[in-house]
């Protein structure tokens, strides 16, 4: 049998992935997320937008929205403007340094991916342009709920078997996760897709805790999730207790949940602890893996 790594599906997968990396490496030389970028393209045809359009137009939660406009506030790239009328409706507009860094930036993304991309042919963009159009529509019947996944996604369910943190590795005997644990900043405030996990887990039914060491998160994160774990609620990260204690939160065995942090002493803490985890590097990875993890459907 072939291995896994030689599948056109995993090839696209990891092109795809190779590509998102190089993107975000770019658009982070200009002080931006590819989200924030994203934000920024939405603002320029627009000549004032709402805090819900916006979200509409990007294709996030407005609640997910609300830290990625923030930062781009603090770097004076956005303006918010609170209507005379209704003090409680903000509308949103592109500044002057935020088109300027939008021109750069995209300036700069074409250039780079000249040099990455090779010339495709007219009969390569047709079958990329297809199979996205079919991707999209989803015709494709879902797997029955009852069908073990390493039946459904053989090629995801084996790579992600065992996951590795530092020097060492914790082998998966079964797909036993049951929870979702995540960090706040570095990893939901990075942007989606990565900040719409906690919403799609909540949708099939597997219980969220957001577990941080910030004293307060925005309201409109917290409220993504089913339960908050601060660091005034008890052992701080790395302590193992803090996952344990976010574990007892959502009613799930640590050993059945899945955490997802960009430190690499959180990681190491949350094994210890005996959790599942999922180290945060990019936004394609993360999600892919919190896909397979918690059998979600794969967007």
């Amino acid at each position: 049998m072939a291995p896994i790594e030689s599948g056109l599906d995993v090839l696209l997968v990891r092109a795809g992935r190779a590509l998102e990396r190089r993107r975000r490496e770019v658009v982070a030389a200009h002080g931006l997320t590819t989200t924030g970028l994203a934000v920024l393209e939405a603002l320029a045809g627009a000549d004032r937008t709402s805090h819900r359009d916006l979200a509409a137009a990007v294709g996030v939660a407005p609640a997910t929205l609300t830290p990625v406009l923030d930062a781009l506030d603090d770097q004076d790239l956005v303006r918010r403007h609170r209507a005379v009328d209704d003090r409680r409706t903000v509308g949103i507009t592109l500044g002057p340094r935020g088109r300027d860094v939008l021109g750069a930036a995209t300036a700069d993304l074409a250039g780079r991916s000249r040099a990455w991309l090779p010339v495709a042919g007219d009969e390569i963009r047709g079958y990329l342009n297809e199979l996205l159009a079919r991707a999209e529509a989803d015709d494709t019947p879902r797997a029955r709920k009852d069908t073990p996944p390493q039946a459904r996604r053989p090629h995801a369910y084996e790579r992600a078997r065992t996951h590795a943190v530092g020097d060492g590795a914790r082998p998966m005997t079964a797909p036993a996760a049951a929870a979702l644990v995540m960090d706040y900043g570095g990893v939901m405030t990075d942007g989606p897709p990565v900040a719409t996990l906690p919403e799609r887990a909540r949708r099939a039914g597997v219980p969220t805790a957001l577990l941080t060491d910030a004293r307060a998160v925005p309201a409109e994160v917290a409220a993504l999730f089913d339960v908050v774990v601060t660091g005034d609620d008890g052992p701080r990260k790395p302590d193992p207790a803090a996952f344990r204690a976010a574990a007892r939160a959502v009613g799930v065995p640590v050993e059945r949940c899945v955490v997802v942090d960009d430190d690499r002493a959180n990681l190491r803490g949350a094994r210890e602890a005996g959790a599942i985890v999922v180290g945060h590097v990019d936004a394609a990875t993360t999600v892919f893996e919190v896909e397979v993890l918690l059998d979600l459907h794969l967007e």
